[in-house]
């Protein structure tokens, strides 16, 4: 268990929000909606659904694809219409793809 704790990186939740807060390059964009995600709730409290949803309006097509990657891990309906948009509008294909297929998994799962 020692070994199991030195080797995995913990974090507050504060501390995984400032991570996005201050995030400048894509790659601390990616590392922190992406742990996000991982971290969030089937209710979606606002501190993290405002996050993602920032993600999925970043300009930069990889951001995007990670707040998907981020979404995906408790899909909300609140932001369905959202993924929607994605599928439909984006301007970059493999966004676009990834969207199509969340949104193929999500009417998919059983209730």
């Amino acid at each position: 268990m020692k070994l199991f704790k030195e080797k995995l990186a913990l974090f507050t939740e504060e501390e995984m929000l400032s991570s996005w807060d201050g995030a400048s390059s894509t790659d601390e964009k990616i590392e922190a909606i992406v742990r996000l995600g991982v971290a969030s709730f089937d209710q979606p409290p606002e501190p993290y659904m405002s996050r993602i949803a920032q993600a999925l309006d970043d300009a930069d097509p990889a951001v995007r694809d990670a707040g998907l990657v981020a979404f995906s891990h408790s899909l909300w309906t609140q932001m369905r219409s959202r993924i929607e948009q994605l599928r439909d509008r984006d301007p970059d294909p493999g966004v676009q793809q990834r969207a199509r297929l969340l949104l193929e998994a999500w009417t998919s799962r059983p209730d």
